[in-house]
């Protein structure tokens, strides 16, 4: 996550340039409530209308997935991530090490203690960055 602070942090210079902001408080860790934010932007909305996600598969190309974590579980045909390839390491395991490319495929298709817009979809992972 160190080049994530890093565009934070010019992210917040640039904001504070054009904002004229005068004092600016940080917080190292900010909690997310993932459990809660679906319903209020309606991501649940499709799984009302009865669209869950079978019968598709999504190709998620970023740091890769942990297909180890119990909303994404498994890797290969009968895992959620079906499939995909490492870029960055030239390998058949596209591990995320990252963070981030799992945090987008919970999103899209988490299916545990957390829902993703197509709980039934299958996900390719292809590892592009670190």
């Amino acid at each position: 996550m160190k080049h994530g602070k890093i565009i934070f942090f010019l992210v917040i210079i640039g904001l504070s340039l054009v904002l004229s902001l005068h004092y600016l408080y940080y917080k190292d860790s900010v909690e997310v409530f993932v459990t809660k934010s679906g319903p209020y932007i309606g991501a649940n909305y499709p799984q009302k209308l009865g669209y869950d996600g079978t019968g598709i598969t999504i190709a998620v190309i970023d740091t890769g997935i942990d297909y180890n974590h119990p909303d994404l579980f498994g890797l290969g045909p009968d895992g959620k991530v079906i499939g995909g390839y490492d870029f960055v390491d030239n390998d058949k395991t596209p591990f995320d090490t990252n963070g981030h490319g799992t945090e987008v495929a919970g999103i899209i298709a988490a299916d545990g203690t957390i829902s993703g817009m197509a709980p039934k979809a299958k996900l390719l992972a292809y590892r592009v960055s670190d």
